[in-house]
């Protein structure tokens, strides 16, 4: 896959789950908690995308110094797309919902390969991308403190279903 599809792709994955946690934070707005959790989450997504697209602009200025990469396209997009089908839905949504599909989503092979897929295209960008991973494993640990801490063992006892029906 050609490098700058991918960043254009996984840029949007970052925008749509930044988007569903906000909205995660709003809905549990009289839970300080699950609102500073959702809300931060949220804020590094969006970072995420910004970096993302300035290493789309890094790409831009010198694209031969970037070999197509190999990345598990369809689950970026499944993931961007479960993620917009919950923000147009707006069912209701518990607590422990959100927190299985924050997990799920956090969770996913693409939220993570596709960032050493970036890594053997260029590694001088190798330090970004594990940045972005590292962003990434925090969000994970974040949400399985929080659920510890709320009674939810049962959400980290098993692996999650990719994409947990609402």
């Amino acid at each position: 896959m050609n490098i700058h599809s991918l960043f254009r792709h996984l840029e949007e994955m970052e925008r749509s789950l930044g988007r569903l946690y906000l909205w995660f934070s709003e809905i549990f707005a009289a839970d300080p908690g699950a609102v500073a959790l959702f809300y931060r989450m949220s804020l590094e997504e969006k970072a995420h995308a910004a970096t993302v697209q300035y290493l789309k602009r890094v790409v831009r200025r010198d694209p031969k110094l970037f070999q197509d990469v190999e990345a598990d396209f369809d689950a970026i997009q499944a993931i961007t797309a479960r993620a917009y089908a919950l923000l147009e839905k707006r069912g209701i949504l518990t607590l422990e919902k959100a927190l299985k599909l924050a997990l799920s989503f956090e969770e996913s092979a693409a939220e993570c390969h596709y960032r050493n897929a970036v890594v053997y295209a260029n590694p001088d960008v190798a330090a970004l991308v594990k940045s972005l991973a590292g962003a990434d494993k925090q969000h994970l640990a974040g949400l399985r403190d929080f659920a510890r801490a709320r009674g939810y063992q049962r959400l980290l006892a098993k692996a999650l279903p990719r994409f947990p029906r609402v």
